[in-house]
């Protein structure tokens, strides 16, 4: 239940047998629920197409841009870069290979508390030690608002023009990550709940099996149940289930 929106009216596509969204590096992008990144290690997984001298912001997260870590494309280089701002700090890490245009490429983050790393087809293509240390948890904190986009910066800047397959996110570092079981396939989010006099409506077996999943994956589920049975949950976990799930 961690489905995004989007916005701007992007397009679905099929190329070369995958069936994909084309932002236009305009003025389309994607929003990702707050619950995607709020982890002490994260992989982000990534299949995109770009054009010949078009590049962009594949995401950005956190909660300001003083408190975010975003990957973006060089229009020109071709080559990815992570940048991750926190307390005053910036952190750079720029991959040695560029993304090839016209083509199918697979690019993968990966930060694990410490080392940030960024793959490319598998090819560990940059590495590097942040200090002062690094976890994608750091950047958001207390009760400001979140902000986890994808396809744009922040301010509504470095949209990214090409098409996107997949976009994947892990809470954890693999140590083989070409052995990870392929990623279920994903549900997609009915907006309304479906009429209650129509027993078989579409989408309504759907609407239910999303009501279950009802809790924040940045805490482990079994804690967090507990935390709601005995009443005793945080009041920002609260807020959020109340204005995002709806709970």
């Amino acid at each position: 239940n961690n489905s995004g929106i989007l916005y701007g009216g992007p397009d679905f596509a099929a190329d070369e047998g995958r069936h994909c969204i084309v932002f236009n590096g305009k003025d389309q992008y994607a929003e990702a629920p707050p619950s995607v990144a709020d982890f002490g290690a994260l992989t982000i997984d990534m299949l995109l197409k770009r054009p010949a001298g078009k590049g962009g912001r594949l995401f950005d997260f956190g909660t300001g841009f003083d408190e975010c870590f975003y990957l973006t494309i060089g229009a020109q280089n071709g080559k990815p870069a992570l940048i991750a701002r926190h307390g005053g700090k910036t952190s750079l890490l720029t991959a040695s290979q560029a993304v090839a245009p016209d083509k199918w490429v697979r690019v993968r983050v990966e930060m694990d508390g410490k080392t940030a790393s960024i793959y490319i087809d598998g090819k560990k293509v940059a590495a590097k030690v942040f200090a002062p240390a690094f976890s994608p948890r750091m950047v958001f904190i207390g009760d400001s608002p979140e902000g986890n986009f994808i396809g744009c910066g922040r301010k509504a800047d470095d949209f990214f023009t090409g098409h996107l397959d997949h976009f994947r996110i892990y809470r954890k570092v693999h140590e083989k990550f070409d052995d990870v079981a392929p990623a279920p396939r994903g549900l997609t989010q009915t907006q309304q709940r479906p009429p209650e006099n129509v027993k078989n409506a579409p989408g309504k077996s759907l609407w239910e099996f999303q009501q279950m999943l009802k809790y924040h994956t940045s805490a482990d589920w079994e804690d967090r149940t507990a935390e709601e049975i005995k009443d005793k949950a945080p009041p920002k976990m609260k807020k959020w289930l109340k204005d995002v799930r709806g709970y």
